[in-house]
């Protein structure tokens, strides 16, 4: 047999490396290596029987996993086929960046499928966040009120067809053409519930990614006197994108002064924010999550915060050129707007030269997640994760933000830290 090219070689360590990852998410999913770091050590490793016992686990399929992550040297195995973490690995094994990444994999895979057909030309264009999971858009809008819906996507499907164009809102922006308009069915896109754990696994890591040094690192980078302010208290604060909450609950708790406002566009993240609050025993009571467009805001919130955050959220927007226009709006004026976005240069080229295998992670989240979550509207912008500095910046400028520094973020190893301030 011809020695392998290389690339071939190359090839097939991605195809490995794609079995490794789904094995690594599936054993944090049922605590397969906290129970082998429990049970087994270089000293004395661990059968699968013990391994098997703490999970909770059948025994022939914990032989299996253990087997894959022994021949995949994620783990170690010794020549009588025992199995055991080495030290300085139970860390990165147990939480850390490195294996959140792997957690993407098969939240990504359940809506393969579909995500091929929204490639196609005559297929879908995205994934129209959130709504279709809700079978009573009415009943929605009637239980959540005018002030938290404030001209949400769930108003746009009550538009005639003939008759597409939204409201004008308060701040007299551009107007959004539904997708109703035209002949494509409105639910041609992928549901949202395909992504049904995407909110769980960016939780997890961007917690991963960010809980040791949003206070130390984040805050401060805002502004030499944010802190204190924030420890002062009387600051309004807004978290747009919130997610699951775990930016301004973490926030709201370091600073009981102040107020901390989460904002998402789906319903789903709220109610996974608000549960977590409860699940994590949190009684302060200078938090509030409400499910609300950040293309559109309250109209009268304008002038109302004093900090503005979004944690890597923007660029999944249909419209995130609205968003930062709202932000800007809610802002008071000499307010502080922190965007911590994905780093990149608006240059795939760049980008690989730049950051490496990093890229090819985040390109691939993009396609797989941001890209299509934001592109069902044929007035989407589609910038993707990946959008960069050079885009990310015109935006903002054409928010209205003069004042803007771009930070390097060592601490937060695929962001860039964006801090405008209003005029």
């Amino acid at each position: 047999m011809a020695e392998k090219t290389d690339f071939q070689k190359r090839l097939f360590q991605i195809g490995v490396d794609g079995v490794l990852s789904a094995a690594i998410a599936l054993g944090h999913r049922l605590k397969l290596f906290e129970a082998l770091a429990k049970v087994g050590s270089e000293e004395n490793p661990a059968i699968p029987a013990q391994v098997a016992e703490i999970s909770g686990c059948k025994e022939r399929y914990v032989q299996e996993w253990l087997s894959v992550m022994g021949a995949g040297d994620v783990i170690t195995v010794t020549e009588d086929e025992k199995f055991f973490i080495p030290k300085e690995h139970i860390a990165d094994l147990t939480g850390g960046v490195g294996i959140a990444l792997s957690f993407f994999l098969p939240v990504f895979m359940r809506s393969y499928d579909r995500i091929s057909d929204v490639f196609r030309k005559d297929g879908p264009l995205g994934n129209f966040p959130n709504f279709s999971i809700f079978k009573d858009i009415t009943r929605l809008v009637s239980l959540q009120g005018p002030s938290t819906m404030h001209m949400s996507y769930a108003n746009i499907r009550k538009l005639d067809a003939t008759a597409p164009e939204l409201p004008q809102a308060p701040n007299k922006r551009e107007p959004i053409r539904s997708k109703i308009a035209t002949n494509v069915p409105w639910n041609s896109g992928l549901e949202y519930s395909d992504f049904v754990d995407f909110y769980i696994t960016m939780a997890t890591f961007s917690e991963a990614l960010h809980r040791k040094h949003l206070i130390s690192d984040f805050i401060p980078a805002l502004g030499p006197d944010i802190k204190e302010r924030l420890e002062e208290g009387g600051m309004m604060c807004l978290d747009v994108g919130c997610g699951t909450g775990f930016h301004a609950a973490l926030l709201a708790q370091n600073f009981p002064n102040s107020n901390f406002t989460g904002i998402d566009i789906t319903l789903e993240a709220v109610h996974l924010a608000n549960q977590q609050r409860k699940d994590n025993d949190e009684t302060f009571d200078n938090l509030a999550f409400i499910q609300m467009d950040a293309a559109r805001m309250d109209a009268d919130w304008t002038n109302k915060y004093d900090v503005v955050t979004i944690f890597d959220a923007c660029h999944d927007q249909m419209r995130p050129d609205l968003c930062l226009k709202e932000i800007h709006r809610v802002l008071k004026p000499g307010g502080v707007f922190g965007m911590l976005e994905v780093n990149g240069s608006s240059n795939v080229y760049k980008d690989k030269q730049e950051l490496g295998l990093v890229a090819a992670q985040m390109y691939g989240c993009s396609m797989f997640h941001c890209l299509p979550v934001s592109s069902n509207s044929e007035y989407a912008l589609g910038l993707g994760a990946m959008w960069g500095r050079e885009r990310a910046l015109k935006l903002l400028k054409e928010a209205g933000f003069n004042d803007i520094a771009v930070l390097p973020t060592p601490k937060f190893v695929i962001n860039v830290l964006y801090v405008c301030k209003k005029d």
